[in-house]
């Protein structure tokens, strides 16, 4: 099992979220505004990571 914490804040918009926001590839928290999930998207690409959030675990 991954440590992943409770709750943050987005990495872009400083939003607070709970784990269910928490990118496991960029270890990262973000928020479902549509401009923090495309910066989201770049941050993922342009670290090599897989973008996979913890609340698309279903």
């Amino acid at each position: 099992m991954r440590d992943i914490p409770e709750s943050g804040k987005c990495f872009s918009c400083k939003t607070e979220v709970t784990d269910e926001c928490y990118c496991l590839g960029c270890k990262e928290f973000i928020c479902t505004d549509k401009v923090c999930m495309k910066l989201h998207h770049a941050l993922a690409q342009l670290l090599g990571v897989v973008w996979e959030l913890r609340n698309s675990d279903e």
